[in-house]
């Protein structure tokens, strides 16, 4: 596994243990938290349009708040891997190498490109 990936998971899985929050992370509990922090970044772009959204990232406290979330929905995310026992790298890498077959690029091209 990546050493920074690794970092990460022990950093989170010492906050938890120390917390004694074990019993309160299981896999439904996190895929729940993961789609209510994900609902969070929703909201930060709720009333925009798509070129709207691009300027909103360059706002400061925006861009602070984006980043928070986004930190909340990986520490869900790769808690529930640790706890199901996913090697999350492993797993992007998989559904990466099936995406190039199911999305192939020839037939992946915006109506508006063919």
């Amino acid at each position: 596994m990546d050493e920074r990936l690794e970092e990460i998971e022990k950093i989170i899985d010492s906050f938890v243990k120390k917390r004694h929050w074990e019993k309160y992370h299981n896999p439904k509990s996190l895929a729940m938290s993961i789609s209510i922090e994900a609902a969070e970044i929703m909201e930060l772009f709720q009333w925009s349009d798509n070129k709207e959204s691009g300027e909103l990232v360059k706002d400061k406290e925006i861009h602070a708040n984006l980043k928070g979330e986004i930190a909340d929905v990986a520490i869900y995310l790769l808690y529930l891997a640790k706890i199901s026992n996913i090697n999350v790298l492993s797993a992007i890498k998989e559904k990466m190498a099936a995406n190039e077959i199911r999305f192939s690029p020839e037939n992946s091209l915006s109506k508006d490109k063919k």
